[in-house]
């Protein structure tokens, strides 16, 4: 029961794990390739990698269905798609024209924007003093990095 209470933990810091090599590997391939060619050749392996996932777990094409049948969900998954378009394309550049740790040490700042776009967009109040003053204490982080890493 721990285990799988502590997955959610597991998988994170996994995924953080994989940033981490996505960041560094992404800021030596831009010394070479541009940032839109590299994102375009991610891309279409994630398509095809996620799409073959979907589809073998046979929620491809229920999930189409319900994603066309539903004005709310389209705007959402629309939101989410344009969202990641910016955040991936910025993100990138910024490891381009400085480098992947200062990069990622500011956007490190998205559980603030989580948070308030959490609380603007749905109504949620997801935020305990415990974790506002832990956001707020890696915001100014970030800024500190900035001020010092110019």
């Amino acid at each position: 029961m721990v285990r799988l209470m502590c997955m959610w933990f597991v998988l994170a810091t996994l995924a953080s794990m994989f940033w981490g090599i996505f960041y560094i590997s992404s800021e030596h391939l831009y010394k070479h390739i541009s940032v839109y060619t590299a994102i375009a050749i991610e891309s279409l392996f994630l398509f095809i990698v996620t799409a073959y996932l979907a589809s073998r777990h046979g929620a491809l094409k229920e999930d189409l269905v319900t994603l066309g049948t539903s004005g709310k969900l389209m705007f959402l998954i629309t939101a989410a798609v344009l969202a990641t378009i910016v955040a991936e394309v910025s993100i990138n550049f910024s490891i381009s024209e400085k480098d992947a740790t200062l990069a990622g040490f500011v956007e490190i700042t998205y559980p603030f924007f989580i948070a308030l776009f959490a609380y603007l967009l749905f109504g949620q109040e997801e935020l305990s003093v415990g974790t506002a003053v832990g956001g707020v204490v890696v915001f100014i982080g970030a800024c500190i990095i900035f001020y010092f890493g110019r």
